[in-house]
C-alpha cells in the first residue's frame, strides 16, 4: 500500500513539472511576441494582451514605452485591476504616455489607493506635469491618511504650486514634513497633526510629536499620552520577542520626542505616565535622560516625588539630570535638593550640582551650616570667607568629613580667615572626632601656632610626620602615642607610631602595640606574573624582628621575634580557573599555624597573653578585584576560626589563666 501511494505521488510530481515547463515555454513565447510587437509598435495587439489574463504587466510596460495615446483609455480601465503589480505598471505607463486624460484617474488612485500605489501614481502625475491635477491634489492635502497628503504634496511641489491661503499652506507644510512651519498655523494643523499620531510609521509619529510640542496646545496631551501607551506596549513586545536593537532604538527615539513634547506643553497629567516610561526604558537598558528632563520641563510640584525616586535608584547620569529637572520646578524642590547636598554618600559632583541649583533658584539655606557647605562644595572660597566669624564652627566641623574636597576647602578657608579662627581651632583640639583634631593641627601649624601641653605637642609631631621628635621626647611621648594609635585610622601613621613606641623602649607600650597588631592587620595585595595570579597577605605593618630590639635590647631569641610576628601573618592565593573572571581563592595558614604550634609549646605568662589574643582575634574582610575583570569586586573573608578554636583549647588545658598586662613589663619574661 505504501509502495503504491509513493508511486502515484511520484507520477503526480512529474505531471506537474511537465505542466510548468509547458507554461514556462508558453509565457516565454508570449513575451518574445510582446517584445516583437513593441518594436513594431503593434498597439492593438498589446491592448488585447493588456485586457487578457497573462503577461499583462509586460503589455502595460510595452504600451508605456511606445507612448501611443490609443492606449490611454484601456490603461485607465486597467487601473482597477485586482493585482497591485498590474495597477503599478499601468500607472507608470500612463505617466510615460503623459496624456491629460490620465490626470483625474491617477489623482483618484492617490486618494483611494494604498501607500505603494499612491507613490507610483504621484510619480506618473509628476511626469505628466499637468496643472489640471492641482485642484484635486490641494483637496487631497486635507485627507486624513498621511500617505495621501504626502503623495499629493510631492506632485504639487513639482508643479511649482504656490498659495496665499493659510490653511492650504499649513496642510502643505504638514504634508512635506516642514513641521517648524506648522507651528505658525497651530489651530489649523492641530487636528491633522493629532490624526498623524495614529500613523504606524514611528518616524512620522516622532516628527508629529515634536511639532505638537512646539505648538504647545493642551488638546494634544491625551493623544500624546495614548501614543506613549503604544510605546510602552511595543517595549513590552521587545522584551518578550527579542526584537532587533534597531527597533528598540527607533521606539526609544520616538519616546524621547513624545516626552519632550509633553514637557514643553507642561501639563501635569503627563507626570505619572512619564515616570512609568522611565522605569520601562530602564528595564530594557535604554536611556531615560530626555524623559527625566521632560519631567523638569513640566515644572509642577507633582513631579518632585517621582524625580526623587529616580535619583534614589538611578545611575550617575540619571541623577545628574534629576538635579537639573528638580531645579526647574523652583522653590518646591528646595527640600530634596538640600537633602542631596547634605548626603555624604552622594558623589561630590552631584552635591555640587545640587548646591548650584539651590543657589540659582535663590533658595535660602536653612542655616549657616548648609550655607557654608554650599560654598565649600561649589568651591566658592571668597564667598565662604565673606560669611565672617559665624562660618568658623561649621568650617571646623567640615574638617572631619570623608569627602576630601569639602575638608580641603574648609582647611583652605580657615587658613585664609587666619588669627580670628585660632581660639575656636584650639577648642576643637578636644573634639571627639579624630579627623577634626588631625586637620585642626594642620591648620594651626600653617598659622604658626605652637602647642602648650604634652598631648597636643606629640599630636603635632605625629600629624607633621616628625617621629624623631617623638623619640627625643622619650617616655613622656608614650601615653600620648598610645592614645593616638588607631585614632585616625591611617595605616601609615599607625605603623610609624608602633615603630616609634618600640624605639622609645618603654615596655608598657608593648601591650598596646601587640594588641593593635592582632586587632586589625592590613591586607596587602600583590599581583604576580602577568596578572594571572594574585597573592594577598596580612602584613604586620612592616615591623620585622630586628625592629623589636628597642623593647628587648640585644636578645637574639625572644617570643616577639620568633612567634608574635608570624602569628599575625597569613597568606592567600587566587588562581583563575577560566577566562570569564571567575576566581578561586586558596588560603595558606602555614606560617601562622607554625607560629601557633610554637606558642603552644611555650609555657610562659606572655604566651598565655598571646593565646588570649589569638582566641579573640576577629576575621578580616577584604574587598578584592576579580581577574581579569578588574572592575568587579567581591568581599572575601579571611577566617581565623580554626586558630581561635586551637587557642581556646590550649588555654583550657592551662587552667584558663587570665590576661595579665603587667607581664609585658617584665623584660625577662620575654626570653625563650
Amino acid at each position: 500500500m505504501l509502495s503504491k501511494t509513493s508511486k502515484e505521488y511520484d507520477k503526480s510530481i512529474k505531471r506537474m513539472q511537465k505542466r510548468l515547463i509547458r507554461m514556462e515555454k508558453s509565457t516565454k513565447k508570449k513575451l518574445r511576441r510582446i517584445d516583437k510587437w513593441t518594436k513594431k509598435k503593434k498597439v492593438k495587439q498589446l491592448i488585447k494582451v493588456l485586457q487578457g489574463t497573462e503577461c499583462v504587466v509586460a503589455a502595460a510596460r510595452a504600451l508605456g514605452k511606445i507612448g501611443d495615446q490609443r492606449a490611454v483609455e484601456p490603461l485607465i480601465q486597467s487601473l482597477g485591476d485586482e493585482d497591485p503589480g498590474v495597477r503599478s505598471s499601468v500607472a507608470e505607463a500612463l505617466g510615460e504616455i503623459g496624456d491629460d486624460q490620465a490626470v483625474a484617474p491617477l489623482t483618484d488612485v492617490i486618494i483611494h489607493g494604498s501607500q505603494d500605489i499612491s507613490s507610483v501614481a504621484a510619480k506618473a502625475l509628476i511626469k505628466i506635469g499637468s496643472s489640471k491635477a492641482i485642484t484635486p491634489l490641494v483637496k487631497a492635502l486635507y485627507n486624513h491618511h498621511w500617505h495621501v497628503r504626502t503623495a499629493a504634496a510631492r506632485v504639487l511641489t513639482t508643479l511649482g504650486w504656490e498659495t496665499e491661503d493659510s490653511c492650504d499652506s499649513a496642510m502643505y507644510a504638514l504634508a512635506i514634513g516642514k513641521y517648524d512651519r506648522c507651528a505658525k498655523y497651530d489651530e489649523i494643523v492641530l487636528r491633522p497633526l493629532i490624526d498623524s499620531l495614529q500613523n504606524g510609521d514611528w518616524l512620522v509619529r516622532e516628527a508629529t510629536a515634536k511639532t505638537l510640542g512646539q505648538i504647545g496646545k493642551h488638546q494634544a496631551v491625551e493623544p500624546l499620552l495614548e501614543i506613549l501607551r503604544c510605546v510602552q506596549t511595543d517595549l513590552a513586545e521587545i522584551g518578550s520577542n527579542k526584537v532587533m536593537d534597531s527597533s528598540a532604538k527607533i521606539i526609544e527615539s520616538t519616546a524621547k520626542e513624545i516626552s519632550k513634547a509633553l514637557g514643553r506643553i507642561g501639563d501635569k497629567r503627563a507626570v505619572g505616565p512619564l515616570f512609568e516610561l522611565i522605569q520601562n526604558l530602564r528595564s530594557h537598558h535604554l536611556h531615560s535622560w530626555e524623559v527625566i528632563e521632560a519631567l523638569g520641563e513640566i515644572g509642577h510640584a507633582s513631579a518632585i516625588e517621582p524625580l526623587t525616586e529616580v535619583f534614589r535608584t538611578g545611575d550617575s547620569y540619571e541623577r545628574e539630570r534629576v538635579i537639573k529637572a528638580l531645579a526647574k520646578t523652583g522653590k518646591p524642590a528646595g527640600e530634596p535638593l538640600d537633602r542631596i547636598l547634605k548626603d555624604e554618600h552622594v558623589h561630590i559632583n552631584l552635591r555640587r550640582a545640587a548646591a548650584e541649583a539651590l543657589n540659582k533658584a535663590s533658595i535660602e539655606p536653612e542655616d549657616v551650616h548648609t550655607e557654608v557647605l554650599s560654598c565649600l562644595v561649589r568651591e566658592q572660597i571668597d564667598e565662604c570667607i565673606n560669611l565672617g566669624s559665624r562660618a568658623i564652627n561649621p568650617l571646623i566641623m567640615f574638617l572631619g568629613v570623608d569627602e576630601s574636597i569639602v575638608s580641603f576647602n574648609a582647611h583652605k578657608v580657615l587658613e585664609r580667615i587666619g588669627e580670628p579662627a585660632i581660639d575656636q581651632l584650639i577648642g576643637a583640639l578636644e573634639n571627639t572626632n579624630p579627623r577634626i583634631r588631625w586637620n585642626v593641627v594642620k591648620v594651626l601649624t600653617k598659622l604658626n601656632w605652637r602647642p602648650q601641653d604634652n598631648y597636643t605637642t606629640i599630636l603635632f609631631y605625629v600629624v607633621n610626620g616628625d617621629f624623631d621628635r617623638c623619640i627625643e621626647s622619650g617616655e613622656s611621648a608614650v601615653d600620648p602615642l598610645i592614645q593616638i594609635l588607631g585614632d585616625f585610622n591611617y595605616r601609615g601613621v599607625d605603623s610609624s607610631i608602633c615603630k616609634t613606641l618600640v624605639k622609645i623602649g618603654d615596655l608598657k607600650a608593648a601591650h598596646t602595640v601587640i594588641e593593635y597588631l592582632f586587632a586589625s592587620p592590613p591586607v596587602r595585595t600583590t599581583t604576580i606574573s602577568n596578572g594571572r595570579q594574585v597573592r594577598a597577605e596580612l602584613d604586620p605593618m612592616g615591623i620585622n624582628g630586628s625592629a623589636w630590639s628597642g623593647f628587648l635590647g640585644d636578645y637574639t631569641s625572644n617570643i616577639l621575634d620568633l612567634v608574635c610576628l608570624d602569628l599575625v601573618e597569613r597568606e592567600t592565593s587566587c588562581k583563575i580557573t577560566n577566562e570569564l573572571s571567575r576566581v578561586d581563592y586558596e588560603y595558606s595558614f602555614a606560617k601562622s599555624d607554625a607560629a601557633l604550634d610554637r606558642l603552644r609549646d611555650l609555657k610562659t605568662a606572655i604566651s598565655n597573653n598571646l593565646l588570649h589574643l589569638v582566641a579573640r582575634r576577629k576575621d578580616v574582610e577584604k574587598r578584592v578585584e576579580e581577574i581579569p575583570s578588574w572592575d568587579i569586586w567581591r568581599n572575601k573573608i579571611l577566617s581565623f576560626e580554626d586558630q581561635r578554636r586551637r587557642a581556646v583549647e590550649e588555654l583550657e588545658k592551662r587552667g584558663n589563666p587570665t590576661y595579665d598586662m603587667l607581664t609585658y613589663l617584665n623584660r625577662e619574661a620575654w626570653r625563650i
